[in-house]
């Protein structure tokens, strides 16, 4: 989550964010839940809001906790850098899956032997979920990189 934009410049305010978070960490037995849409439209383009990384955060990583998207749940409390970026990997737009694994084992986050597994990770589309078939119809790019 963010307030501001990757170069820097500010778009809106924290608000009660961050407190929100932290209290969550400091209550028994409290949660911090974000949810988010896995997509976004900018102009005719689709994009992720799963990304791999972003320079202007406003939720430190170490109160990181539940995000849930249409696709589940990422309980990230406590987790190690490599399960939190496999949850998140996992609730992800199945269009953008393979280049978010390819980005964090690029950068050592990941196991490079790690695969999607098929058909856990991968959606049939964006606005049905349905199990892929790895030997049958879904995006050949998700499936090629299944195997």
């Amino acid at each position: 989550m963010r307030d501001g934009l990757e170069a820097g410049r500010v778009v809106s305010g924290v608000g009660c964010q961050y407190n929100f978070v932290a209290m969550a960490h400091e209550l028994p037995g409290a949660r911090s839940i974000l949810t988010l849409r896995s997509t976004r439209k900018s102009g005719e383009e689709t994009l992720s809001n799963i990304v791999f990384s972003y320079g202007h955060c406003t939720i430190p990583r170490h109160l990181r906790d539940i995000v849930i998207t249409e696709y589940g749940i990422a309980d990230l409390r406590g987790q190690s850098d490599e399960q939190v970026y496999l949850q998140l990997i996992r609730i992800a737009d199945s269009r953008f899956q393979a280049d978010l694994l390819k980005q964090a084992q690029k950068a050592g986050k990941v196991d490079a032997s790690f695969r999607l597994p098929c058909p856990l990770y991968t959606y049939d589309a964006a606005d049905e979920l349905t199990w892929v078939d790895p030997g049958g119809p879904g995006r050949a790019s998700n499936n090629a990189d299944c195997r």
